[in-house]
């Protein structure tokens, strides 16, 4: 009896050891076969893209448009033409690094990106140089930056960016050269507290004439420079607020106190003078005509 049970006892842990030997061998079976699908579906997925590529840049897929952003100065025409890529190219082949080194020969382009996009197209983003302002110099437009040095030159003006003057010049004027005149210190002041303000008006910018300040053609009387971000603030809600008929009849604005604006009109043709009189055509934020005046004497004096 003794040795039956010895026997029974023996049989149980072969039987578990089988059992045991069995699921592992299920499992490594089960792992095996894993591994080896995720390696198929991984091959598939390479086959397929080299595939894809192969028969992409083979069958000729051409350029049909370009998208440029991020430019205001330089046109997308000049961007386009200095790339060298040309609508019909082969997409595929096209050299992008050849194409941002060529671009960024533009003396007003900071940093470009050239990409090929789906659908027969060509990305460019164009960073451009920070100009604030412009002038002329004979029949030459130049643009210059916010420390006052030339950073590109166009045969036309930009009508965008204030038109600076009243300034001395030096003799010869080329790429990279910065203006010493301290009168252009006063115009960058006003262009800055003018940017962003007027960008569908053409702004002209004298240091040395108060008269000579112009928006559009109207004189725009300034004062002084206190206060000058809070008269260009004015000026834009007064403009903003005028009909072009009403802009168009004025002979000034003048914001040199900004909380009482004066709009002079134009003088109409045939009317009598009554200057002598002393007759104001002025239009006032405030009823007495002669109210502030002792305060502009003093920001003038400023």
């Amino acid at each position: 009896m003794a040795g039956s049970g010895k026997d029974r006892i023996k049989r149980r842990a072969e039987r578990r050891s089988m059992r045991e030997e069995r699921t592992s061998r299920r499992r490594k079976q089960e792992q095996s076969v894993s591994f080896g699908g995720f390696c198929l579906r991984i091959g598939i997925l390479f086959a397929v893209f080299f595939l894809s590529y192969f028969i992409l840049s083979n069958c000729g897929v051409k350029v049909e448009k370009f998208e440029i952003t991020g430019n205001r100065i330089v046109s997308d025409e000049d961007v386009i033409s200095l790339s060298g890529i040309s609508v019909g190219d082969d997409l595929f082949k096209t050299d992008v690094a050849a194409s941002e080194k060529q671009i960024t020969m533009h003396v007003m382009i900071d940093e470009v990106d050239v990409r090929v996009r789906p659908f027969h197209k060509i990305l460019i983003q164009v960073q451009e140089k920070n100009a604030v302002a412009g002038f002329m110099d004979e029949e030459t437009y130049f643009y210059i930056d916010e420390n006052k040095v030339v950073v590109g030159e166009s045969e036309k003006a930009d009508e965008v960016l204030p038109l600076f003057s009243g300034f001395a010049l030096p003799s010869f004027i080329s790429i990279g050269l910065p203006l010493e005149d301290p009168l252009l210190d006063s115009d960058l002041k006003i262009a800055e507290a003018a940017k962003d303000l007027f960008e569908d008006y053409q702004m002209e910018i004298c240091a040395v004439s108060e008269s000579e300040n112009l928006l559009n053609g109207i004189e725009i009387r300034l004062g002084t420079l206190g206060r000058l971000n809070e008269k260009m603030q004015v000026l834009n809600t007064l403009i903003h607020s005028m009909s072009v008929q009403k802009l168009e009849s004025l002979e000034y604005i003048d914001i040199s106190i900004p909380d009482e604006p004066v709009l002079q009109e134009k003088p109409v043709a045939g009317a009598e003078d009554t200057s002598a009189g002393g007759d104001q055509t002025d239009e006032k934020a405030t009823k007495d005509p002669n109210a502030g005046k002792n305060e502009r004497d003093t920001t003038e004096a400023e």
